[in-house]
C-alpha cells in the first residue's frame, strides 16, 4: 500500500507532471513565446541588426545551441533561430 508521496512517485514515474513542472513548462513557453514574438515585430518594423534580451538564461541557451531542442518549447525556439537568419545581427543576451 502506498501513501501519497508513493502514489504522487509513481504517477510522475509514468510521465504525469506534478504542478512545480508544469509551471515551470508554462514559464519556459512563455518566454520562448514572448523572444520569438519579439523577433515578428523587429522584422515587421524592418530592423535587421537587433540584441534581444530576456532573463531567461535556459531559453538563451536554448537559442544559442546548434543542436535541435527536443523539449516541449521546440516549436517555439526553432521558429526564433530561423526568424533570427532573416537578420543581418541579432544576440540573445541574458541580463
Amino acid at each position: 500500500m502506498l501513501g501519497d508521496s508513493g502514489q504522487k512517485f509513481r504517477r510522475d514515474g509514468f510521465g504525469f507532471e506534478n504542478d512545480y513542472q508544469q509551471s515551470r513548462t508554462y514559464s519556459f513557453a512563455a518566454e520562448a513565446l514572448a523572444c520569438l514574438q519579439t523577433i515578428q515585430v523587429v522584422l515587421d518594423l524592418g530592423y535587421r541588426d537587433v540584441v534581444i534580451e530576456g532573463d531567461s538564461r535556459t531559453i538563451v541557451k536554448k537559442l544559442h545551441a546548434q543542436n535541435e531542442d527536443g523539449s516541449v518549447i521546440s516549436a517555439y525556439i526553432t521558429d526564433a533561430k530561423s526568424l533570427s537568419e532573416i537578420c543581418d545581427t541579432c544576440i540573445f543576451k541574458h541580463v
